[in-house]
């Protein structure tokens, strides 16, 4: 019993700490005056260095959300689609904390992330076009939740691949890139 405290007492300061300590880090310049002035505002993952937020995909087929950053954290979701995009929103460890194009949020390993980019389509029957305008001939219609890979994301439109047909969608119906 006391061990099963002092377990819970310290997964939540660990918790705690991780809500509270910030995410990035601002690079200062110093102007004429000598004071200093954030140039880049830009968030960075405390592990990683890299930007934050930003776009990854699961590697695995099988891939647990957590509560929090451990194993000791209760699972509550369990992701069975590989490469199904998600969004790192904060770093901690080996762990991030993702969300998911529905808006769920949770912790996933970071051996459990890929770098590949997927896109997941948001609307219904989105057309797969020839070119990237709206009057362009559709290839194909894609449904709500299909995966795709991204080839080029410009402006308004992805030129994506799906299986072994190419095109381009509208940007605004599809969720993994900014």
């Amino acid at each position: 019993m006391l061990k099963n405290t002092i377990n819970f007492i310290l997964s939540f300061i660990i918790f705690t700490t991780i809500c509270v300590v910030p995410s990035f880090s601002i690079e200062l310049t110093t102007s004429a005056k000598g004071d200093k002035k954030p140039i880049n505002a830009e968030k960075k993952g405390s592990e990683t260095g890299r930007s934050l937020p930003r776009f990854v995909s699961l590697k695995s087929s099988k891939v647990n959300m957590r509560r929090g950053p451990g194993k000791e954290f209760r699972i509550d979701w369990v992701y069975y689609r590989k490469n199904l995009p998600v969004k790192i929103i904060f770093e901690y460890l080996r762990w991030r904390k993702v969300e998911d194009f529905e808006g769920y949020t949770g912790w996933v390993h970071a051996s459990l992330l890929s770098g590949k980019k997927s896109l997941i389509i948001i609307g219904d029957n989105v057309p797969l076009r020839e070119r990237p305008v709206k009057d362009a001939s559709s290839i194909a219609y894609l449904q709500r939740h299909v995966l795709v890979f991204p080839e080029l994301c410009k402006k308004a439109w992805c030129k994506v691949e799906i299986n072994s047909y190419n095109g381009w969608v509208d940007r605004e119906l599809v969720w993994g890139d900014f």
